[in-house]
């Protein structure tokens, strides 16, 4: 955002070179860390086509489409599809978020507005019903279903979704704090909000889990929590995240409402926590640390 609260456009190029610099291997625009439920339709709209337009198609875009109306995630979602987008994802309604029934047919609707692009259903820990139960009739009634954006730490929940699903559909681990357990639960793939800062340490701990070094793997996993930690002493949430970037020299500008920003002090004094706690936040990965056996996708 400029100042004013206005889209800063003009930064996206900016800001997506530096995340394919740091190892992001693709981008899930408009979730909740990139304020989707906060901005407008044609917002969203454009924030998609502008992102396209710098990406084109060196690494996947999937966008959420998620709306308290479903008329607009329908027609977000076919917009996805007529830029050129890589898959639309969404969250069931909230108001039946433990009606089964109800989350599928939403899923469903949304994904017949997009026919030519999987759907990854987005499940999120406010939702109460498990996606063991959830896939197979996503199977049977989604012809494009294409998996999972699962943030949750069920991971016998996960695991048994997994299985289910086979090859028809993909899981990408949404739960930062756990990812190193997501991957070894069977997840193909990251997508994650903190990933915007900590991708280094994510393309860390994925390479450690491939060359089967538990023990290095659960040492940077043990550092991203630190880094996590520190972010929610000074508030968590959108806000911190949007202050911690400028480690990177990216300024995000403020939040919509309802999130409060953070005062330029606290700003401040976090900055200096997140470099205690790790100082090599602003370094890129190491050459030796790149990996493409689970896709990292950046949450935005």
């Amino acid at each position: 955002m400029h100042a004013d609260g206005s889209l800063a456009l003009d930064r996206i190029e900016q800001q997506a070179q530096l995340l394919l610099q740091r190892g992001a291997e693709g981008f899930y625009l408009c979730g909740n860390t990139g304020e989707g439920y906060h901005l407008t339709v044609d917002e969203r709209m454009q924030l998609v086509r502008r992102w396209r337009e710098v990406i084109g198609d060196r690494v996947p875009l999937f966008v959420h489409v998620g709306s308290v109306c479903l008329k607009d995630s329908c027609a977000l979602a076919a917009y996805a599809q007529r830029v050129g987008a890589s898959a639309v994802s969404s969250l069931g309604p909230a108001a039946a978020s433990g009606n089964l029934e109800a989350i599928i047919n939403w899923s469903a609707a949304i994904a017949a507005a997009a026919p030519q692009l999987p759907f990854l259903h987005y499940h999120y820990a406010g939702f109460s019903i498990r996606m063991a139960e959830y896939c197979p009739l996503a199977l049977q009634r989604i012809g494009n279903f294409g998996g999972l954006k699962y943030t949750h730490s069920d991971l016998m929940d996960l695991s048994l979704a997994l299985s289910i699903m086979g090859e028809r559909g993909a899981a990408y681990y949404g739960y930062d704090q756990m990812l190193l357990y997501g991957l070894i639960c069977g997840a193909q793939g990251l997508i994650g909000g903190s990933y915007n800062l900590t991708s280094p340490l994510v393309v860390k701990i994925r390479e450690a889990l491939h060359q089967n070094n538990l023990a290095e793997a659960q040492m940077q996993q043990r550092k991203l929590q630190e880094v996590i930690t520190t972010l929610s002493k000074h508030g968590g949430g959108i806000p911190a995240m949007k202050a911690a970037m400028r480690l990177l020299g990216l300024e995000c500008g403020p939040t919509r409402q309802p999130a409060k920003n953070i005062g330029e002090q606290a700003a401040a004094a976090m900055l200096l926590d997140l470099e205690k706690v790790w100082p090599e936040a602003a370094l890129l990965p190491d050459s030796e640390h790149q990996c493409r056996h689970a896709p990292l996708a950046v949450s935005g």
